[in-house]
């Protein structure tokens, strides 16, 4: 469960080096994106955290995960699951790592004269 956690920030990760490395690659170019991918990519990065397993007592008896906003907000040991919100992670998934690869898609280089 932690490892999709973990494996959202990995590629955060991964886009930040690559854009950095673009900027040492062309150091007299002018790199562009849409600012407002940041912002979509952000939202849907907050959205796949919150949603994200956290707490998986209990799987191994057929009991799905409990999401990361449920583990916080609800502390008692007997929490009654929030499918809605645990059933939104793969979607919330799927739209960051759309939201990346439209990004890393849209970066255009401008090499000056």
């Amino acid at each position: 469960c932690f490892q999709l956690a973990l494996l959202l920030y990995l590629i955060s990760l991964k886009m930040a080096i690559y854009t950095i490395n673009l900027y040492l690659k062309y150091p007299h170019s002018k790199i562009g994106f849409a600012n407002s991918f940041w912002y979509a990519i952000l939202g849907a990065q907050l959205f796949a955290l919150l949603t994200s397993p956290a707490d998986c007592r209990g799987w191994h008896q057929g009991n799905t995960c409990y999401s990361f906003i449920q583990r916080n907000i609800d502390v008692s040991l007997d929490r009654v699951h929030w499918t809605t919100v645990e059933n939104l992670f793969p979607i919330a998934l799927l739209s960051y790592l759309i939201g990346i690869t439209f990004y890393l898609w849209n970066i255009k280089i401008a090499r000056s004269q």
